[in-house]
């Protein structure tokens, strides 16, 4: 019995004494990290093939839009062809309030436009009203001699006292003019002006107090008047598009005086 036992022992011990010596000789693991000294591997990107995309059907073909029309100035309506503002004729009293402006001197600066019927027509109308035409000194303020504005010739120096002092530059309009005045006159001529008869001005300052006196303004205080002329049933008109004052301030002014029968007005 105590024989067996002591076998048992002996095998157990031999197993045991096995297992430990093949356990010392298999390498253990370490947690310790180990630097390295050669170069790390180059990193390899491999080449994806995206699946090809199905191209779109074109668009279909459009047609060039229109290009936008500029509308001309000559091609619009001409200012007979549209309904024209009532023209006003001075009443007596307001002939005799342009009449004493007009001799105090207190007439403003015109810019004045014959675009809608042309200066020979304005020529022509204000010739017929009684305007006449010189040749004029600037430096010394003073007219030269009487001039067709058609031809040019010189015809007299009486200006008369039946005519405006409020003088029309037309220089431009009658250049020929001026060139043949100053053959005689040499550069003492400088401009070609336009004279109105004294009551045809007198009208017309006398309608633009009028209408200043209503708004309660003064129509010495203005500088300057804008003017257009036209035509209108055989009658000449002048139309007043804009006003300022002596500060440079626009006044708001419109009104259109009717001169073929200012014209007929007399004192």
């Amino acid at each position: 019995m105590l024989a067996a036992r002591a076998a048992v022992t002996l095998a157990v011990a031999l197993i045991v004494a096995t297992l430990l010596e093949r356990e010392l000789e298999e390498p253990t693991e370490t947690t310790e990290t180990t630097e390295t000294t050669g170069e790390p591997e180059p990193i390899r990107i491999s080449r994806i093939e995206l699946p090809r995309a199905t191209p779109p059907e074109p668009a279909p073909k459009r047609e060039p839009a229109p290009e936008p029309r500029t509308e001309r100035l000559e091609e619009r309506p001409k200012e007979n062809d549209v309904a024209p503002p009532a023209a006003v004729v001075p009443t007596v009293g307001a002939l005799r309030r342009g009449r004493a402006l007009l001799e105090a001197g207190a007439f403003p600066r015109l810019r004045a436009t014959y675009a809608r019927i042309g200066f020979p027509a304005y020529r022509d109308a204000m010739t017929a009203l009684g305007g006449r035409f010189f040749l004029y000194d600037v430096a010394r303020r003073r007219t030269l001699v009487e001039v067709d504005p058609t031809t040019g010739a010189m015809l007299g120096k009486d200006v008369g006292g039946e005519l405006s002092r409020w003088p029309r530059d037309v220089t431009r309009h009658l250049d020929f003019a001026l060139t043949v005045g100053r053959a005689r006159f040499g550069d003492s001529a400088t401009r070609v002006i336009l004279l109105p008869p004294a009551h045809l001005d007198a009208a017309l300052l006398g309608a633009v107090d009028a209408e200043l006196r209503a708004r309660g303004l003064e129509a010495a205080r203005i500088a300057r008047l804008d003017l257009a002329y036209e035509i209108r049933d055989g009658r000449l008109r002048c139309e007043v598009l804009a006003a300022a004052d002596r500060e440079g301030n626009d006044v708001p002014l419109s009104l259109t005086v009717d001169l073929s029968r200012a014209g007929g007005l007399r004192l």
